[in-house]
């Protein structure tokens, strides 16, 4: 029989839904003995899936029967037309043997069988008609087994209790990985080859600087040639044309095709790579292990290479409606009032959107009964050389490092200029660099002492090697595609794992929808704001208890009808060196005494 006719097998396989791309870690689960329930439940739900599965496996071997002409009893009057008795056979019942139509043996008026003359034309239909019902049969018995299998699966998530398991296999491709990026590392680490590096990331920052050809392209939200900067002079419009103009560049450049299958086969091993070269680079450069040794290490080789020096301090000035490129966001007098809108707002604050460059915003929400609280948004990277303002790669090493850096500078400046009080809750949101940024400061203690921080949320940022201060709800959003996440040496699945502290991670790859498929394939889609929005929606529709716990914890702060929203833009400065010693005045006039003598002796 043609493929169109051939029913569902029970051993199909059945596109995963998205939500199954999920793994959740960290939080807080159902107690002991709840998870025994759900784990029983969820056994119970496998079995009569198993039970649905055989059923379909027997009627798809019954289909085979028939179609290869297995017999068939036909109802009394099934029958040729114009036979006696309207259609019913004088002979009785018949049968199709396959090859033709047969009186059933031993029924009717005691005839002997035999072939029912006119009944053969009847055999196609008959045989269609069998197959068909059987068909859906089996097609339906399929169907409601794989919803059983996500149902259980499903139910072991919801209540926390469900993991992606690592195969022997992964792990043996994994340690290959992280040796061969060990021994790249060290070769990098040693000290001519580090400071040759440094000083050509260094040499490259300042030729963007100076709009030089060569130093062009490369940051993804700069003025000319990348730098972070805006001509002097540049019209609102120009800005905004250039803006669209980095971002057609910056989208697609892996999408689909060759390229889309390499990010796809290779950022499932980004972050063992990472970590072996890490680990190799710091041995090598005489710094701490892992991936913070290795950022000290690029970020002091970048430091100290010989050149105009690099910025360490932080000028802020508050952006008004003239400093965006069309116009302030319409959500500026609005609370956000859920994660995903924050995370929306924080994509309007690049260059992209029209936003200036190293800009950051911060809003005061009224709230129900007159409560106050306040909401931080922070971008991510903008330019990848050093640049005027600090969203550079330079920073990304620093802030991993733990070094001092004018990102968390220029936030902490903008709230106290804001005037955020000691007991008024905060959400802290960050993308990218802005991630890291903001998940640092909640681990600072003078910071924690300082403020009261209602919650932190990051979106493809690599914050595994940061501790956040107990009791302060910490949601971080990651997908494997995006590489960015990746850079910390840690997956999704290791990094904290404390009750306060939740991480949602994703495989986009292996998403049947194609908006996920479509991004796997271009690191820029999978580090995308709307991708990671996509993601929390998606964990919020699984029903996991806890991303509903922490998601619970941090949205009741930034509810609210009245806002105000204050934006601040950040650029580096550089410091303007000592004090010159006080002048020594004129030279003394030589005496005229004898030496040895007063003039009043």
């Amino acid at each position: 029989m043609s493929r169109a006719f051939a029913p569902l097998r029970a051993d199909t396989e059945v596109p995963r839904d998205p939500a199954d791309t999920l793994v959740v870690i960290g939080g807080t689960g159902l107690a002991s003995i709840d998870a025994a329930g759900v784990r029983i439940a969820a056994a119970r739900l496998a079995d009569a899936r198993d039970g649905l599965r055989q059923a379909a496996g027997l009627a798809g071997a019954a289909w085979g029967e028939v179609a290869a002409g297995a017999t068939i009893l036909a109802p009394d009057g099934f029958g040729p037309a114009g036979t006696a008795d309207g259609g019913r056979a004088a002979s009785g019942p018949t049968v199709w043997t396959g090859v033709s139509w047969h009186a059933a043996p031993g029924r009717g008026a005691g005839t002997a069988p035999g072939p029912v003359p006119g009944v053969e034309p009847f055999a196609t239909a008959a045989r269609r008609t069998a197959c068909e019902a059987i068909e859906a049969v089996t097609s339906g018995l399929g169907v409601r087994a794989d919803a059983l299998d996500r149902l259980a699966r499903r139910l072991l998530r919801a209540a926390g209790l469900y993991e992606e398991a690592e195969g022997l296999v992964e792990r043996l491709i994994g340690g290959l990985v992280t040796a061969e990026g060990f021994v790249i590392g060290a070769a990098i680490g040693v000290a001519p080859v580090l400071d040759v590096l440094g000083g050509a990331y260094r040499a490259a920052g300042v030729l963007g600087a100076a709009g030089v050809p060569g130093g062009v392209g490369v940051g993804t939200g700069g003025g000319p040639a990348g730098t972070g900067r805006s001509s002097p002079g540049e019209s609102v419009d120009g800005r905004r044309a250039r803006a669209g103009e980095r971002e057609d560049a910056g989208h697609g450049r892996t999408a689909g095709g060759f390229g889309g299958d390499v990010v796809r086969g290779v950022a499932r091993w980004t972050d063992e790579l990472a970590y072996g070269f890490a680990h190799g680079l710091a041995r090598s450069a005489g710094e701490r292990p892992g991936v913070p040794g290795a950022a000290a290490a690029l970020a002091g080789a970048t430091r100290t290479a010989p050149g105009p020096a690099v910025g360490d301090g932080v000028r802020l000035e508050r952006v008004g409606a003239a400093g965006f490129a069309v116009a302030p966001p319409a959500w500026r007098d609005a609370g956000a009032g859920t994660i995903d809108e924050a995370l929306g707002r924080v994509d309007d604050l690049y260059p992209r959107s029209g936003a200036p460059e190293g800009t950051v915003a911060v809003q005061r929400v009224s709230g129900p009964g007159g409560v106050t609280t306040w909401t931080v948004l922070v971008p991510g990277t903008q330019s990848v050389l050093p640049a005027a303002h600090p969203w550079d790669g330079l920073t990304d090493l620093e802030l991993v490092a733990e070094h001092p850096d004018q990102v968390t500078q220029a936030v902490e400046e903008a709230m106290s200029e804001a005037g955020i009080g000691p007991d008024e809750p905060v959400v802290l949101v960050g993308h990218s660099l802005g991630g890291i940024a903001v998940t640092a400061l909640a681990g600072r203690p003078a910071f924690v002492d300082r403020y009261r921080i209602g919650g932190v949320v990051t979106a493809g940022a690599p914050v595994a090697t940061f501790r956040t201060a107990p009791g302060v709800p910490v949601l971080h959003l990651e997908t494997a595609e995006e590489v960015v996440s990746n850079v910390d040496g840690r997956s999704s699945t290791e990094n904290p794992r404390t009750p306060d502290r939740v991480t949602v991670g994703r495989t986009l790859s292996d998403s049947p929808a194609a908006e996920d498929r479509t991004a796997s394939g271009d690191t820029s889609g999978a580090h995308s704001i709307r991708t990671h929005a996509r993601t929390l929606a998606l964990a919020r529709e699984s029903g996991d208890v806890r991303v509903a716990g922490v998601v619970d914890r941090i949205e009741p702060f930034l509810r609210g009808d009245v806002a105000e929203t204050a934006f601040y833009r950040a650029e580096r400065t550089t410091p303007t060196g000592p004090e010159p010693a006080p002048s020594p005045g004129p030279p003394a006039q030589p005496s005229s005494c004898p030496t040895g003598s007063s003039p009043a002796s």
